[in-house]
C-alpha cells in the first residue's frame, strides 16, 4: 500500500478496464496514481473506467491527476469515465464543476451499461 491509497487494480471485462481506487486521492498517493493511469493508456487501455466507491478523500493534487489522466486519455482518443463515487467524492466533484468535465456514473453497473 502506498500511502494511503490502495494500490490499482483493474480488470478487464471485454474491453474496458476497470480501476478501483480506494483510500485518499492526495498530494500523498498522487505520483502512484499518475504512474498507474499512465502505465495503463501507454499499455494500449483505451477505455477506462476509475471506480469511485472506496475512495474517502480527495484534494486538489488528486483532483489534478485525475483530470490530467483525461486530458492525456483524449489525446490517445481513449475514454476515462469515473463510476460510484462515495458520498463525499461526488460532492468534491460538483463544488468543482469536474462532473460537468468527466463522465460520472453512479455506479459500475450503470457505467459498463452505457
Amino acid at each position: 500500500m502506498v500511502s494511503d491509497l490502495d494500490p490499482i487494480r483493474s480488470i478487464e471485462p471485454g474491453e474496458r478496464t476497470i480501476v478501483h481506487l480506494a483510500g485518499e486521492l492526495d498530494a500523498h498517493t498522487a505520483p502512484s496514481l499518475r504512474a498507474g493511469l499512465e502505465d495503463l493508456l501507454h499499455a494500449g487501455h483505451v477505455d477506462l473506467l476509475l471506480d469511485l466507491a472506496a475512495v474517502r478523500f480527495a484534494d486538489s493534487t488528486g483532483l489534478g491527476v485525475l483530470v490530467g489522466a483525461l486530458k492525456k486519455a483524449v489525446r490517445r482518443e481513449a475514454r476515462l469515465e469515473l463510476a460510484a463515487p462515495a458520498p463525499v467524492v461526488l460532492k468534491i466533484l460538483r463544488m468543482t464543476s469536474l462532473d460537468r468535465v468527466f463522465t460520472v456514473h453512479d455506479s459500475i453497473d450503470d457505467a459498463l451499461r452505457a
